[in-house]
């Protein structure tokens, strides 16, 4: 008798769930999808999806924060960027505002195992706000990407 992928342990299927694509939407997107296809693939699939967020909105870090798993799974990256692209509809509510260094660390601090702060499109973040506590103990890892300004 074969094994089904129903059968598989959740470590050899969360291994054939990060074969998945390299880009970052499409994946959380493969994996949204995964975690639906059987209660044996949704710890799994979370698992991943948890692995490497990105916060790109106050909403964004509201939803993240609201969510009933927070906590149950490790974060090892988190991304954060601004989502306000020129061109892109946006609505101007309070809560799609930019993120910003407090809200950041709100969510940081509430996240366990975080190891890599990826820092894309925020220019202006102020620093002085983004105090990391909450890496404390981690493998500190901070990444700026090029021609990002930070302020004090």
């Amino acid at each position: 008798m074969g094994a089904t992928f129903q059968s598989l342990a959740p470590e050899l299927l969360i291994r054939v769930l990060e074969l998945g694509p390299d880009d970052f939407a499409m994946r959380r997107a493969s994996l949204l999808s995964h975690a639906l296809v059987s209660r044996a693939w949704r710890a799994p699939s979370q698992h991943l999806l948890w692995d490497e967020i990105e916060l790109h909105s106050r909403s964004a870090i509201e939803r993240m924060l609201a969510s009933p798993a927070l906590g149950a799974f490790r974060t090892r990256v988190v991304r954060v960027s601004n989502d306000f692209k020129p061109g892109k509809p946006s609505v101007s509510t309070a809560s799609d505002e930019p993120v910003d260094g407090y809200f950041v660390e709100i969510a940081l601090r509430c996240l366990k195992g975080v190891s890599a702060l990826v820092l894309e499109e925020v220019d202006g973040l102020a620093v002085s706000n983004l105090r990391l506590q909450s890496l404390e103990g981690a493998h500190r890892f901070l990444e700026l990407r090029p021609g990002l300004q930070l302020t004090a």
